[in-house]
């Protein structure tokens, strides 16, 4: 193969996953839906997305905006908006609890533990991780952290 061609395959390729990335992050401003195949789709985006590796002379502080990036662009990957979920799930607790499934593998569940382990990574290293999300989200999250069994 020649220099030429494996430009031209490489140009081909860049382009082809832009194009899907793309595509996922176009629709990444909705919420999760509490279905199984959402649920499917964060679980798969995890296993198929490349996060980079942990840092281990960061700050807890940078290792916690770290997380927060990772499951946000795993939630994009997937095509969802993670700060989105978390809003959807804090108002569907108050407004309308019936609406969210009580099986273990659904989106509800799975956010909810993860800020739970989020709270109790940022009591132990003393941060104040809401500061790293936008004001709703920051709300959402407090009221979660208060009103739901997710404590640690």
């Amino acid at each position: 193969m020649n220099q030429r061609t494996k430009s031209i395959i490489a140009y081909l390729v860049a382009t082809m996953m832009s194009v899907i990335f793309s595509a996922n992050i176009c629709k990444a401003g909705q919420a999760a839906p509490y279905t199984k195949d959402a649920y499917v789709k964060i679980e798969q985006a995890h296993k198929d997305c490349k996060l980079p590796s942990s840092n281990g002379s960061a700050t807890p502080l940078e290792k916690q905006k770290a997380s927060i990036k990772s499951f946000r662009e795993i939630f994009a990957f997937a095509g969802y908006d993670f700060d989105a979920t978390i809003r959807k799930i804090a108002y569907d607790l108050k407004n309308n609890p019936e609406s969210i499934p009580r099986d273990s593998e659904n989106v509800a569940t799975m956010v909810l533990v993860l800020m739970s382990y989020m709270k109790s990574q940022c009591e132990y290293e003393h941060l104040d991780c809401l500061d790293l999300f936008d004001s709703q989200t920051s709300e959402s999250i407090k009221w979660l952290w208060g009103n739901t069994g997710f404590k640690p």
